[in-house]
């Protein structure tokens, strides 16, 4: 039996199985532009896609003033796109804006399979567990003037099979071990197979000048790096929100300024520690500005809140622009009613005549009780990401990538003396960081931290990508852990992407090593493998 994640409705399932299955069938058999060679479009650019990771790369070897921000994304497409159009590379770059009217663009379909452990790669709201899955979705635009609709749902199907679960205390047996009642962060999604249908990519945004307003479920990334970002990552796919802002900035005489703000719901799932009200309000502000005198360098703030989602007013717009700091502490908590607060300071730097990009990010979670507070404790509840991107060009037809990121959030010795939590943990807001049990965050900070390299080349043909990861996972929360609860997670996995004359084939294989995965059963490994194909008109 198929279920949902609210457990029922196995017949509606298979009905939105049915469903999905035309659609995909119907973008395989509608015409489509041949393609000679690798094609990057505006509407292509969707967060962690192949396309997106292919002009981060190109942008790193740009002039120091011919590309805006990627700290805010999805960014403009069409503005990046003409930015670097005359770069060149083994990709064509389709600066053409969209013409008025009602187009079907593609579909997409992808198996997985992982033979032991779920899988934590970044699959968007699709949940990956062990067994096989299977997501498809279809692309509709519609553009007139200013005015752009994107309906891009996305369907969703998992075995969900059973493994060997972590013992926990939690109220479900698959609640997370390390923090079972602080984050909705399920080992698996109940006892059998389950299913959904996501908005996906879809939004109706408007365009003026400088401007954007925006209603979307879209997947973003707030911050500096390439692939990984404290606070927003888009790993989980998107949430429904509203967005106003100024993605490609406003240029002034003291340099280049960017603000985007959001408001918007992010659901639990049916096993969060404390169901509460069902889903948090989550709004955010984000700035960034790059000084006229280091136009390669970007300095950046991003304030991400979170509130119980009751009683909704209009007020609850201005919550991204009150007071960074918290009532006073009453009784060793804080006020009923407090929210959740993470942000973060954040630096970009590029040297596009070395092929170099570096990134950094301070963030804290939970709001200090004031400017004293935050001052001489900056280590309490904080974390910390760096990274550095080199490319380079193998000839006229070739591009290389090599990407590092390493993220941290360990307990400090300021446990011994004061409360610390994991940077995406709340114990008042206990859904935590979430979105329907995935991280809206880094999944490399999902306990202590960890580090990615990632080797990526690119060619006419498509894309040979080598990852390296690796996640401290530690069951249990304190400074020093004991030896029965140490847990390292070790990833290694090979992707591709080729081009057809009418889409792309992506395919992925690799492994999972779980060492100390549970105190009962002791290491855990998995195969991973993925093939999907899209197709594009």
């Amino acid at each position: 039996m198929i279920q949902s994640e609210t457990r029922g409705g196995a017949g509606r399932w298979r009905a939105v199985g049915l469903i999905a299955a035309v659609l995909v069938a119907s973008g395989a058999m509608a015409p489509a532009r041949a393609l000679a060679q690798g094609e990057v479009r505006a509407d292509d650019l969707r967060v962690a896609s192949d396309q997106e990771r292919y002009l981060r790369a190109l942008s790193v070897l740009a002039p120091q003033d011919a590309v805006d921000s990627w700290t805010i994304r999805p960014v403009d497409g069409e503005r990046m796109i003409r930015s670097l159009a005359t770069l060149g590379g083994p990709w064509r770059l389709d600066a053409r804006p969209s013409p008025d009217g009602l187009r079907l663009r593609g579909a997409d379909a992808e198996f997985t399979a992982n033979s032991g452990l779920p899988s934590f790669m970044p699959d968007g709201p699709a949940w990956s567990g062990r067994g096989t899955n299977l997501r498809a979705s279809g692309t509709v635009t519609a553009t007139r003037g200013r005015l752009r609709v994107r309906i891009a749902p996305m369907f969703w199907v998992a075995q969900n099979a059973a493994y060997d679960l972590v013992p926990t205390s939690g109220p479900f047996p698959w609640s997370d071990p390390a923090l079972p009642r602080t984050v909705d962060i399920p080992q698996r999604f109940g006892d059998g197979a389950t299913a959904r249908v996501d908005a996906g990519e879809s939004s109706i945004e408007l365009r003026w000048k400088y401007t954007r307003l925006a209603l979307t479920s879209a997947a973003a990334q707030l911050g500096p790096g390439s692939d990984h970002s404290l606070i927003m990552q888009g790993n989980a796919g998107g949430f429904p929100r509203m967005e106003l802002g100024t993605p490609g900035g406003l240029r002034t005489r003291a340099g280049t300024f960017a603000a985007q703000v959001g408001w918007g719901r992010t659901p639990h799932t049916a096993w969060a520690p404390d169901r509460r009200t069902g889903a948090l309000f989550t709004s955010y502000l984000m700035g960034t500005w790059r000084p006229s005198f280091v136009d390669r360098l970007e300095l950046g703030m991003v304030r991400l809140t979170h509130r119980d989602w009751e009683k909704i007013t209009a007020k609850e717009l201005f919550v991204p622009f009150g007071s960074i700091y918290s009532t006073p502490l009453v009784g060793g908590d804080y006020d009923t009613g407090s929210d959740n607060q993470l942000a973060s300071l954040f630096a970009n730097l590029r040297v596009p005549e070395a092929g170099l990009e570096f990134f950094a990010e301070f963030g804290k979670n939970d709001r200090s009780t004031g400017w004293r507070d935050q001052a001489m404790e900056l280590e309490h509840n904080s974390a910390w990401l760096f990274g550095a991107q080199k490319v380079w060009r193998d000839g006229e037809q070739r591009l290389w990538a090599l990407n590092l990121t390493t993220v941290s959030g360990s307990i400090a010795p300021i446990t011994r003396f004061r409360g610390q939590a994991y940077f995406y943990e709340h114990g008042i807001m206990t859904q935590g960081h979430t979105l329907r049990g995935q991280l809206l965050g880094t999944p490399l900070l999902q306990r202590e931290g960890g580090g990615e390299l990632r080797l990526d080349r690119y060619d006419a043909r498509g894309r040979v990508g080598l990852l390296l990861g690796t996640r401290s996972l530690p069951n249990e929360l304190a400074e020093s852990v004991s030896p029965e609860n140490v847990r390292q997670e070790w990833t290694a996995m090979l992707d591709m992407l080729r081009w057809t004359p009418t889409g792309a084939w992506r395919a992925r294989v690799g492994g999972v090593a779980d060492l100390g995965h549970s105190p009962l059963t002791g290491d855990a490994y998995s195969l991973h493998l993925s093939l999907g194909y899209s197709r594009r008109r």
